[in-house]
C-alpha cells in the first residue's frame, strides 16, 4: 500500500467511524425525542472532523513502543 492509499484509506475508516457515531446519536436522538422536547438533534461530521479523526488515528498508529 502506497501512502497515498494508507491516507486514503485512514479518511474512510475516520469517516465511517463518525458516520456510526452519528446514526448511534441520531437512534438515542429518535427516543429522546419522545420524552423532552429540549433533546438537539446530532450534528453531521464535517470534512474537518474527518480529518481530526484520522489524524488521531495516524498519530496512534505511528507511535513507537
Amino acid at each position: 500500500m502506497n501512502p497515498y492509499e494508507l491516507r486514503l484509506s485512514l479518511l474512510n475508516m475516520a469517516r465511517d467511524m463518525l458516520e456510526t457515531q452519528h446514526r448511534a446519536q441520531v437512534q438515542s436522538w429518535e427516543l429522546m425525542e419522545k420524552f423532552t422536547e429540549d433533546y438537539p438533534y446530532p450534528k453531521f461530521p464535517t470534512f474537518q472532523d474527518i480529518l481530526d479523526r484520522a489524524a488521531e488515528m495516524n498519530k496512534f498508529i505511528s507511535e513507537s513502543k
